[in-house]
């Protein structure tokens, strides 16, 4: 298979100016994964200026960076947060992250995810991935938000449902998220020691996969607080020729398997685990959208030729894909 990208540049710094361009508004790079990759996300652009501005020695330009990523192998990922209602069962069922984040804040997500219940729109489904769960497609990701839910409270209208909904969701787990990054260490290595002594005396028939993911990553990165992170983020293994799109404030971390990734031109990656990079915990924390909703997944439109053509939601880039056999030729769209 083979990857192209696209997209529309102009003025000296790609930004749409006269002139002749110099520079491509994107970066396109090929992806090998075999350890995980840091527990990031990217800055939208008012604060990669105000972080470019303030930490230069971190953050060396002032561009914003959503990317998509398009699987060649099988690939696996951690993306956004899972449903509220998810967290606090994969909370309940790991009294070690409970004992790192504390039960208030767990009680906090418990009366938050009550209260979301009845405003939570029934979301389309579709295959997502490997796991079979549910997905939103391109641009269907934002109108859901907006659906009807099975059943409203009487009176509301299907947009301040979900405006309620995202006061009572983003708050909960925004706390959760924080308590657990700004944990001082010696308390994460406890409970991680404790989590892995009680992975391991389980049976295998009986583990847990996301307990299985976290045993998994322990072993790349000892210790480090990015292993609980499995049990707030949504998991998905990408079939080939699956794309993910990644804006700006989604907390994501790659796992394994190769890809084609492509993104705005900017190196501006603010991150909190699973690295020995330096660590911008306050800032990912405040930053985050705190967006429950499943991951946003594009689908591939057929164009002349034969290629697949990928659009993402910014005019930075796009992407065609084409199979080419040996000894042959496919003509991609001007």
């Amino acid at each position: 298979g083979g990857g192209g990208g696209g997209g529309g540049g102009g003025g000296e710094n790609g930004d749409g100016g006269g002139g002749s361009s110099t520079r491509l508004p994107f970066l396109f790079k090929v992806l090998s994964v075999r350890t995980a990759l840091s527990i990031q996300a990217h800055p939208n652009k008012t604060l990669a200026a105000k972080l470019h501005r303030e930490k230069p020695q971190h953050y060396k330009d002032d561009n914003h960076k959503p990317e998509m990523t398009i699987a060649v192998t099988p690939f696996e990922a951690l993306c956004s947060f899972q449903k509220i209602n998810s967290v606090l069962e994969n909370c309940r069922a790991c009294p070690e992250l409970v004992a790192v984040v504390g039960r208030e804040a767990v009680a906090a997500l418990s009366a938050a995810a009550e209260k979301a219940a009845p405003l939570t729109p029934a979301w389309p489904t579709a295959r997502w991935g490997r796991r079979g769960a549910t997905a939103r497609a391109g641009a269907e990701r934002n109108s859901a938000k907006h659906a009807a839910p099975h059943s409203l409270p009487e009176g509301v209208s299907a947009a301040e449902a979900a405006a309620r909904r995202e006061a009572v969701v983003v708050p909960a787990l925004k706390r959760v998220f924080t308590r657990l990054m700004t944990a001082e260490q010696a308390l994460v290595k406890a409970q991680l020691d404790a989590l892995m002594t009680r992975i391991e005396s389980t049976s295998p028939m009986l583990r847990l996969p996301v307990d299985e993911l976290a045993a998994r990553i322990h072993e790349q990165y000892p210790h480090d607080v990015g292993v609980f992170c499995v049990y707030l983020l949504n998991y998905l293994v990408l079939e080939p020729g699956e794309a993910l799109f990644l804006n700006a404030n989604e907390p994501h971390a790659y796992l394994f398997g190769d890809c084609i990734e492509c993104m705005a031109e900017s190196d501006n990656v603010v991150r909190a685990g699973l690295t020995p990079k330096f660590k911008d915990v306050d800032v990912l924390c405040e930053m985050l959208t705190y967006d429950d909703g499943p991951p946003y997944m594009v689908p591939p439109l057929l164009i002349d030729g034969g290629a697949e053509r990928y659009i993402a939601p910014v005019p930075e880039f796009l992407v065609d894909r084409a199979m080419v056999e040996a000894g042959g030729a496919v003509l991609l769209p001007a």
